[in-house]
């Protein structure tokens, strides 16, 4: 894994090394091993290297035979042995043995990137032909490796992390009020926003072409809509599932250097370290991580696969939380992002980068094969809506949303569920589009909104990325339309992005094999009910595990999560306190709904852990920023 990062004079300037060092420099954690810099007429870019294949040649810049194509990588090609067998054939002479170099020379074979089809792999990179003049910037299928640029028309510069990008000279940033609403309702910025009116992302899946001071941008792949192959029984597609995730383990296997896999005991995680112990026998590494709350630890569970498998098993213990790590934390996302399992996973890849430099993950299974809880919901939901107006009585919400907060209520709680669920069918019977997690409510948030800032969200007329999708896949079933919704945004910009920059924190790759692209479109063939039937989830991966962990087979889902809700009443109290009254909340907020806000959850009236948590890091963002930037004005 790496960092990259570079700029394009528009003006004709030259990149000066230097300050690409620089650049380069805020985002060493992600590239310790070695540094790469590139000047060519306008263009400049530099490459912060995480050794992982190719340990000796595999220095980027990498060029083609003639010196005219260079790219940066960040990310692996998992099937770069073919691609170079198949280039080799034709007559292409490779310098190093690194899986970056394909890049050029199928650069060189098509002239464009349309070989992204051929390609399979986590990847941000960048393309550029010297003779044209031409940059090319492609981010992979899911959005795992990430890109920010900017142009103001004079210099177009981009980046894989904010903070770098942030170095360039002569930036002009300033706060977008709708990115800022988008994270109070959604926990996390989407894509193509970013927190700076002037920054954008590029989107997964998608190519940026910069010729003659033109950007376009382009899609090159979108999960196939579903289509349930009628010719396979139900036991073919188990066999096939299996297959295909096992392949995809294999390729995720490549390393010249030390690796292992993240293991929490349930579904998605048992199914990789086993077939990981299959392929290389009980010698791997695993690690998971709890905290003194039990209702969130998981580590027991962990630790009876970890034996049964016969791994190196290493597990830590959170008891409590510090202050300087929250802000060590929230520092890597360079703009507001709220999901508080960032806490734990980042405690997870400290730990495990003392052992190993890649890790595998079970990030993308409750995406792709029906995980989560509000796809029952929804399933519920739908029933509900079905039934004749007089019989969808309110009264049996309000009770359910009466209910007190039991010990444990933050963790795995049966009452939290029931709350959970009767908000989401709310909120659908409110709007059918409201298929996404909700963390503030659209009159929730504009009541706590300074009349300025209320203002500033309603003359913001960039529209809402996350809609935009929930809209293009309206013609699908509910389930499948969350299902294809969360993969092109949850997934991308809350999950994606916390597990890159909490690896990327401690130089540790992470790999994730649920979503390798031959995987991800022979589950678009498989049938909604082999997914979820009922109250059962991920039946395709619950029928695979139940072959070996039975147990692990039959547990309900349980997330991964930290006891926010019970440090906002402890640990972190003071902190927040002062957030809460400070300069960035006064300018932004009602500081009177902010008060109610805490005071409703530290009274144990209701459950305001996640706006508050949402809250607490916008306002560690903007105090962060001083005078920098400033709301801006349409």
């Amino acid at each position: 894994m790496c960092g990259i990062a570079g700029v394009y004079y528009l003006d004709g300037r030259r990149p000066e090394a230097d300050s690409l060092r620089r650049v380069g420099d805020a985002m060493r954690h992600r590239g310790p091993d070695d540094e790469g810099v590139f000047v060519h007429d306008a263009f400049g870019m530099v490459h912060r290297r995480l050794s992982i294949i190719d340990l000796n040649t595999g220095r980027q810049p990498i060029f083609n035979e003639t010196g005219s194509v260079g790219t940066i990588l960040n990310g692996e090609i998992y099937n770069y042995r073919e691609l170079r067998e198949d280039l080799e054939a034709r007559g292409h002479v490779f310098s190093t043995n690194s899986d970056t170099e394909v890049l050029v020379h199928l650069f060189e074979e098509a002239g464009n990137l349309d070989f992204l089809d051929d390609v399979n792999g986590m990847f941000a990179f960048v393309i550029y032909d010297l003779q044209s003049r031409t940059l090319w910037l492609a981010r992979d299928r899911t959005g795992k490796k990430p890109i920010y640029y900017y142009n103001d028309g004079r210099q177009f510069a981009f980046a894989s992390e904010l903070q770098a990008l942030k170095q360039f000279p002569g930036l002009q940033l300033s706060v977008s009020p709708k990115a800022l609403d988008a994270f109070l309702r959604y926990n996390y910025v989407p894509s193509p926003l970013s927190i700076y009116r002037e920054v954008r992302k590029l989107p997964a899946a998608h190519v940026l072409k910069l010729e003659g001071g033109q950007i376009s941008i382009n899609r090159y792949w979108r999960m196939p809509a579903p289509k349930p192959d009628g010719r396979l029984s139900d036991g073919a597609f188990q066999e096939a599932f299996h297959e295909h995730l096992a392949r995809a383990v294999g390729e995720r296997m490549m390393s010249d250097v030390p690796l292992g896999a993240f293991l929490s005991g349930g579904l998605d995680s048992t199914a990789i370290a086993t077939l990981m112990s299959d392929r290389s026998g009980p010698a791997i590494s695993t690690f998971s991580v709890g905290f003194g709350n039990r209702s969130f630890d998981e580590s027991d569970q962990a630790s009876e696969v970890a034996r049964a498998l016969q791994t190196d098993h290493h597990v830590e213990m959170q008891e409590t939380i510090d202050v300087n790590d929250i802000d060590k934390i929230l520092w890597h996302f360079g703009e507001p992002f709220g999901d508080s399992s960032a806490i734990p996973t980042y405690y997870l890849c400290k730990m495990a980068r003392k052992g190993v430099t890649v890790a595998l993950s079970g990030d993308g299974a409750d995406e792709v094969l029906a995980g989560y809880n509000r796809y029952v919901a929804s399933r519920f939901a739908a029933r509900w809506a079905r039934l004749p107006g007089p019989l969808r009585m309110r009264q049996p919400f309000r009770w359910i949303a009466a209910l007190p907060e039991g010990t444990g209520y933050y963790g795995d709680s049966f009452t939290k569920k029931l709350k959970l669920l009767s908000r989401f069918v709310d909120r659908l019977e409110e709007n059918p589009e409201n298929v996404m997690p909700i963390v503030i409510d659209d009159g929730a948030r504009s009541s706590m909104y300074s009349a300025s800032f209320r203002q500033a969200v309603a003359d913001d007329d960039c529209r809402d990325p996350v809609l935009d999708v929930v809209r293009h896949y309206a013609g699908l079933g509910l389930v499948e339309r969350m299902l294809w919704t969360d993969l092109e945004t949850y997934l991308t910009d809350n999950i994606h992005v916390k597990v890159d920059r909490m690896s990327m924190a401690h130089s540790l790759e992470v790999r994730c094999p649920f979503l390798d692209v031959r995987l991800l479109e022979f589950l678009s063939t498989v049938p909604l009910h082999l997914k979820i039937r009922g109250n059962e989830t991920k039946r395709l991966l619950r029928a695979f595990v139940g072959q070996r962990f039975q147990h692990v087979a039959k547990r309900s889902k349980h997330g991964f999560e930290a006891p926010v809700g019970d440090w906002i009443k402890s640990e972190l109290r003071e902190h927040i306190d002062d957030l809460f009254a400070g300069s960035w909340a006064a300018e932004h907020f009602e500081r009177s709904r902010l008060l109610a806000m805490l005071d409703a959850h530290r009274t144990h009236s209701q459950d305001m852990s996640k706006p508050i948590w949402a809250m607490f890091v916008l306002l560690h963002w903007g105090e962060s920023q001083g005078n920098t930037v400033a709301v801006g004005q349409v």
